[in-house]
C-alpha cells in the first residue's frame, strides 16, 4: 500500500499562518489568514510553501494522524465560505483565520481518538477484554490527564523532527 495523499498512512496535518518580511528584515505576521494543510513531513512542506511567498509560514498547530489527507479535505469543505484565495503553492488551503477555532479543535480530537485507540490495542493485547475495560475506566476517568500526555508526546514528535532535521 503507497502513502501520501489519497491514502489512510498516518501524515501531518498542520495549521499554519503566514509571517510577512516587510523590507526583507522586519517580520508581520499575517494574522487575518490561517492555512490548513498536509503533508508527509510537515518541515519540508512549509519550507515549499515559505519559498513561494514574501516571508515564511509557521505551524501554530501540527498533529500525525491517519487518514489526515482525507481529514484536511474535510475541514476545506466545511470551512468554504471562509476560504480565501491567496497565492504562492498551496493558495486554494488559505482561510479566515477564525478557521482555526473549527479546525484546532477536530485536528485535536483526531489524534486524541487515533493515541486513545492505541491505548486500548496495547492494554486488550497484553491482557484481553478486562485490559481494555480497564484502560477505557481509566480513560473516561481521567480524560485531562490523558490529553496532557497526548500533548507531551506531541511536543516530543515535533521536537524530534526538528532536532533530527537540523543534523
Amino acid at each position: 500500500m503507497k502513502s501520501g495523499n489519497g491514502t489512510w498512512w498516518p501524515q501531518w496535518i498542520y495549521c499554519a499562518i503566514h509571517i510577512i518580511m516587510l523590507f526583507g528584515f522586519i517580520p508581520i505576521p499575517n494574522i487575518a489568514l490561517a492555512k490548513v494543510g498536509v503533508g508527509g513531513s510537515w518541515m519540508d512542506r512549509l519550507k515549499g510553501v515559505s519559498r513561494t511567498l514574501n516571508g515564511f509560514v509557521i505551524p501554530i498547530f501540527i498533529v500525525w494522524i491517519p487518514g489526515a489527507y482525507y481529514l484536511e479535505k474535510w475541514i476545506h469543505r466545511k470551512m468554504k465560505a471562509l476560504n480565501v484565495p491567496y497565492f504562492g503553492s498551496g493558495r486554494t488551503e488559505w482561510f479566515w483565520i477564525v478557521v482555526i477555532l473549527f479546525a484546532i479543535p477536530v485536528m485535536a480530537a483526531a489524534f486524541a481518538a487515533w493515541a486513545g485507540f492505541w491505548v486500548l490495542l496495547v492494554s486488550y493485547a497484553i491482557d484481553n477484554e478486562k485490559g481494555a475495560q480497564i484502560a477505557l475506566k481509566w480513560l473516561a476517568e481521567n480524560w485531562r490527564l490523558f490529553l496532557v500526555w497526548v500533548g507531551m508526546g506531541k511536543v516530543m514528535a515535533i521536537l524530534g523532527q526538528i532536532i533530527l532535521k537540523s543534523k
